[in-house]
């Protein structure tokens, strides 16, 4: 969903920002459920940043599919978000808020231009 967004408005964001959580909640959060899953990915902007939302209804952490390690890739992302916001990547693991629920929620804010110049 776009929220303060127009589909058609032309908005340059870094590439390779978003790809490598939606492919994390399909490979590990819905790999082995019983279940349809369901990914929901939002972006609002604000006033100097996008803010990117992306919610699945997996499995959540287990001690089988969550490591401290954090991947490369992950990493340089949450680096390059950080120095670019001074804000962090905030994961949230749903089953620990709900019994009900299940799945992660991850934010984060993006920056953006409006032209390939800015």
């Amino acid at each position: 969903t776009l929220d303060n967004m127009d589909e058609d408005e032309l908005i340059f964001i870094p590439p390779m920002l978003i790809q490598p959580f939606i492919e994390n909640s399909i490979e590990h959060g819905f790999s082995r459920i019983d279940y349809l899953g369901e990914l929901t990915l939002n972006l609002s902007m604000k006033e100097k940043f996008i803010h990117c939302s992306i919610e699945d209804n997996g499995k959540g952490f287990t001690d089988n599919n969550h490591s401290n390690k954090r991947s490369m890739s992950m990493k340089l992302i949450s680096d390059f978000l950080f120095k670019a916001t001074k804000s962090e990547i905030k994961i949230i693991d749903k089953q620990k808020l709900s019994t009900k629920d299940s799945g992660v929620q991850i934010s984060f804010l993006i920056p953006h231009k409006k032209t390939e110049n800015d």
